[in-house]
């Protein structure tokens, strides 16, 4: 596939699959919202801690995600690099929801291994910048990427943010509880992996069309 044809000419295929697609994207985050009461009866967070359900579904996601980039940068043949740097990304972000079983089978480093990852995607992009630079541009192009940057900005600094123990004890006084920290962070962490595989579903079918 020539790059410069890719370039004048990344157009999403016809709306209804769009439409559709985008349909159960919603129903996916409705559905995970929703759900999250049932999780919650006699006033247990057991389903947000280390382990939980909802810990699961974030690995999930964010091993679907990175394995749908690999997969579509192992038989891609113009858009491989920056496929397989998001790959990488999605991949450490797994590493890090995994902190915790980590910290205790790897001594030393536990988690923080997985900054190894992110030494390999970065050398890797170094080392193909010019195509990498090229298909970053062509890439910022899609309507893919406001899908990825809204599910990286609910699940980073949001989640982070709403979820911070300061904030909440600054807003709630008296009527803080730890657990409410967890609850928000890990909710809208979770959200947020949904829209980032949901614009990485985007981002496959919108190069499919131009194979």
């Amino acid at each position: 596939m020539n790059l410069k044809a890719l370039d004048r000419d990344i157009s999403p295929d016809s709306c209804l699959p769009m439409a559709l697609r985008y349909a159960a994207y919603t129903i996916l985050i409705f559905a995970a919202t929703s759900s999250l009461p049932a999780f919650l009866q006699d006033g247990s967070i057991a389903a947000f801690k280390e382990g939980g359900w909802v810990e699961w579904c974030q690995l999930i996601l964010l091993g679907a995600t990175s394995g749908l980039y690999f997969y579509e940068a192992f038989f891609s043949h113009h858009h491989q690099t920056i496929f397989h740097f998001l790959g990488c990304l999605s991949a450490f972000a797994a590493i890090r929801e995994m902190d915790a079983f980590l910290d205790r089978v790897i001594p030393l480093m536990g988690w923080k291994i997985g900054f190894l990852v992110i030494l390999y995607a970065l050398f890797s992009a170094y080392a193909h910048r010019k195509i990498f630079l090229r298909q970053i541009r062509i890439f910022l192009k899609t309507h893919s990427v406001v899908i990825l940057w809204a599910g990286f900005i609910i699940a980073v600094p949001i989640g982070q943010l709403l979820g911070h123990g300061d904030f909440l004890q600054a807003l709630m006084g008296d009527n803080y509880e730890r657990n409410y920290k967890r609850v928000i962070e890990e909710t809208l962490e979770l959200i947020g992996y949904i829209l980032v595989f949901a614009g990485t579903v985007e981002a496959a079918v919108e190069y499919l069309c131009h194979r």
